[in-house]
């Protein structure tokens, strides 16, 4: 090709072939439709809730989906947005744009489920396409037209190869590029990729399973319409409805406040009958005793006059009103999403006292726009900091767990902000400190900026600002609190909340990041962390702001990147209050263990907040290792649950072996995955679970780009603790109690991959196993029984092709 040619005829040039292709995919995309739509008709949405359908095979089906669907399709990460945790999700069907996209330079439109789009036109609007059929309503063409059906089929025509591992050809990892073809090009789809059917990378339904859905979709895919809530549960839907949409000033700012931190919770009554029932708060342009309809703000904070989509007459938007409603969830409960809340006579009574027995007035409602409502500083400056904070603390686990279990919970670019494996514990909301911190807000607040308020631009300059922020904020806070503690004792292990002497469980909590997700359990769990946090009021709330209520999931990578920086400071923030309780001599040699080859700028962050914390002086300590000698003060002091594996727990069971395992260090470790499911059957037939966890350890957390270059994987750590505390399993094991020597040798002597496959062939319960839903279905059922309440579906998007 001739070079003097203007530059950009040459690209022209060059793009013409790809160009096309892609004409040629879209003429054959219009001819296979039109090819269907002659035959078959022209697609028009079903209406899949109706009771005239099969009531019991909607429920064998459900159960089906739950255990070999919901698995994998639930939630942001289902792929092609696939959702088949509802009638609702599976009726809307597919859409090949990835909502997790850590690249996107233009923030997305958000899809959300029950939230973006009220009908299947709707949704067809925005680009999904349906996995039912829509055309001709008769057996044979439902089960023609399906998508779901003609994959599952496609599995059972072309099962998984007979061998330990998937085609190297055939890509489970979680960032793969999904597949989501339509049914009118599906023989393409199917011709090329054999091995796609569905489950994906996993075994086939069995005849009985298959034969169930088979029925079901032949006869429409319909299932009964959603129950009406029970007269008990109605009555509590209407008093807490009431108790939301107080008209009062006072209580519409508390409202608001409770929204903007409840809205990701499952709520349910404690009272009720079914305590299974969850409800969520939205906010909807209608009234209590009207159907919901949800107003389709991108975040919580945002406004809620939006104007109504077909509203008669057409209103302005600041003339509506908007109410918050409980809304019942209809969806298949998946643990990695499920955080539920009570509500009962009890909670009314304490946020009574904490919310409203207080003295203050509330005289104008904050506005909504971005630099006050993304600021809880200045939006709820009326309501007590006091009341807030414990507000917060009282279901601490939650508080903490929104970041892990929101939409943040999805990335490593979120989550490689913190350490593998790291306690926190909370400042006392009693603590005579907290007395004037509304006033000290009050004058500070405007310090406190976040990253939703900068949109989604990329700012070259974030690390400085945020920075400069950070330390203008402490520096105030240490001037404001040098004035109180001279009048004060010196700081004593009594600034630590003790969950009002062990009432409260949420005194203590673990967090344990696998890669990419995130674990948060109430207690101390495993061996000592390198790391820990010790949070107050302003902290807790900075990090909701940042990383639940202000993080947009559709954002754009500047948003994320800002979002990482900003949790980077609050990250360090805690720490050095936690390392603060130290001796002053001790401090900086423990945090220059935590950050080994950081660079000067973190260096010298970390150094300045070390100096404007304030000192636990009074006390007293009586050994050299006095980070390990204040994890014992405050395990006491808190009262925290340790998970530890008691042989009296396990009759049947020498559990010396598994014991031995915990605690394990070095690069054995390192080439485990990041959670295995344990199962332990005992010598009278009794299954144990346990939880490995693959801690990875890290020189700093600092790098923003390459984690790799920060690893020390000589240092991970295993720990073995009891149950299943993990939404994402990467693999399972099984074997018998007394294999369990035999196991923990071959653990400790993995060098290599070539080991780690070793092991998994004697003990291993691969995705390609035969007895892998057996095994899965065996996990589901321990776990029911033991997490109760917080028990929900696992997730396998992350299981291992080892």
């Amino acid at each position: 090709m001739n070079k003097s040619l203007p530059a950009f005829v040459l690209r022209t040039a060059r793009a013409l072939p790809v160009m096309a292709l892609l004409l040629l995919l879209a003429s054959c995309q219009f001819l296979a439709t039109n090819q269907v739509n002659k035959t078959h008709g022209k697609p028009s949405p079903v209406v899949r809730l109706d009771d005239n359908s099969d009531a019991p095979l909607w429920s064998q089906t459900q159960e089906i989906l739950n255990n070999r669907c919901v698995v994998c399709h639930a939630c942001y990460d289902a792929p092609c947005q696939l959702k088949l945790t509802s009638i609702e999700g599976i009726d809307r069907g597919a859409n090949a744009t990835p909502v997790y996209d850590g690249r996107r330079l233009i923030a997305a439109d958000p899809t959300r489920l029950f939230v973006d789009a009220e009908t299947t036109e709707q949704w067809r609007k925005k680009g999904f396409h349906p996995v039912l059929n829509e055309r001709e309503q008769n057996a044979e063409t439902n089960l023609q037209l399906s998508l779901m059906y003609q994959l599952l089929v496609q599995k059972r025509e072309h099962p998984l190869p007979k061998q330990a591992l998937l085609p190297e050809d055939l890509d489970v990892s979680l960032m793969r590029k999904a597949s989501c073809p339509k049914i009118e090009t599906y023989q393409n789809f199917k011709t090329e990729h054999p091995l796609m059917g569905m489950p994906f990378g996993l075994p086939g339904l069995n005849d009985s399973e298959f034969k169930t859905i088979e029925q079901w979709i032949a006869t429409g895919g319909k299932q009964p319409v959603h129950a009406v809530p029970t007269v008990t549960v109605q009555k509590q839907i209407d008093f807490w409805e009431q108790f939301f949409n107080g008209a009062s000033m006072k209580q519409q700012l508390v409202n608001r406040y409770l929204y903007e931190h409840l809205y990701l919770a499952h709520l349910y009554f404690s009272d009720a009958a079914d305590k299974t029932q969850f409800f969520t708060l939205v906010r909807s342009y209608t009234p209590p005793g009207q159907p919901i309809q949800v107003i389709p703000a991108r975040r919580p904070f945002d406004s809620p006059y939006i104007p109504r989509a077909n509203a008669q007459p057409p209103l302005a938007s600041d003339e509506q009103d908007f109410y918050y409603r409980l809304r019942a969830v209809n969806s298949t409960i998946v643990n990695k999403t499920h955080q539920p809340y009570v509500l009962n006579d009890k909670r009314h009574a304490f946020w009574q006292e904490i919310f409203y027995q207080p003295q203050y007035k509330v005289a104008k409602l904050p506005s909504y726009e971005v630099n006050v409502a993304s600021n809880p500083f200045i939006a709820f400056a009326d309501i007590p900091a006091r009341s807030r904070y414990k507000f917060l603390l009282e279901e601490a686990q939650y508080s903490i767990m929104n970041f892990i279990k929101g939409p943040v919970c999805r990335g490593q670019i979120a989550l490689d902000v913190i350490n593998d494996n790291f306690w926190i514990s909370f400042i006392n909301p009693d603590s005579p400190y907290l007395d004037s911190l509304d006033s000290f807000l009050d004058e500070n607040a405007h310090l406190l900026t976040f990253p939703s308020n900068w949109g989604n631009g990329v700012h070259l300059f974030a690390w400085n600002e945020l920075a400069d922020s950070s330390m203008s904020f402490m520096q105030k806070k240490t001037e404001h609190m040098d004035k109180v503690i001279n009048a004060q004792s010196p700081l004593t292990l009594d600034i630590v909340w003790d969950g009002y002497q062990g009432e409260n469980d949420n005194a203590a909590l673990t967090i344990m990041r696998n890669f990419d997700s995130a674990t948060v359990v109430k207690g101390f769990a495993g061996t000592e962390p390198k790391t820990s946090w010790l949070l107050g009021y302003t902290l807790l709330e900075r990090i909701h702001y940042l990383l639940v209520a202000g993080f947009e999931v559709n954002g754009n990578v500047g948003h994320q990147l800002v979002t990482r920086l900003y949790m980077e400071f609050l990250r360090m923030e805690g720490e050095a209050a936690f390392i603060s309780l130290l001796p002053k001599e001790k401090q900086l040699p423990v945090k220059n263990t935590w950050y080994v080859d950081a660079g000067d700028n973190v260096d010298e962050h970390f150094d300045v907040l070390l100096k404007h914390s304030v000192q636990g002086k009074g006390i007293p300590y009586k050994s050299d290792d006095v980070q390990s000698e204040l994890y014992d003060l405050l395990t006491a002091h808190t009262h925290a649950n340790r998970y530890t594996i008691e042989p009296k727990d396990y009759p049947g069971m020498d559990v010396e072996a598994l014991m031995q395992l915990h605690g394990l260090v070095g690069i054995n470790v390192s080439i485990l995955p990041q959670v295995s499911l344990l199962r332990v059957t005992g010598d009278q037939g009794q299954d144990y679970w346990f939880t490995l966890m693959n801690h990875s350890a890290h020189k700093n957390l600092s790098h923003l780009i390459s984690e790799k270059a920060t690893r020390t994987p000589e240092k991970d750590e295993l720990n073995v603790l009891p149950g299943i505390i993990t939404a994402y399993p990467n693999g399972f094991l099984s074997l018998r109690s007394d294999e369990l020597d035999d196991f923990y040798q071959l653990v400790k002597a993995v060098k290599n991959e070539q080991d780690y496959v070793l092991l998994l062939d004697r003990y291993g319960v691969r995705r390609t196993s035969d007895k892998f839903w057996s095994m899965s279905d065996a996990a589901h059922d321990f776990f029911r029984q033991d997490a109760g309440i917080e028990y929900g579906m696992l997730d396998y998007n992350r299981l291992q092709n080892r």
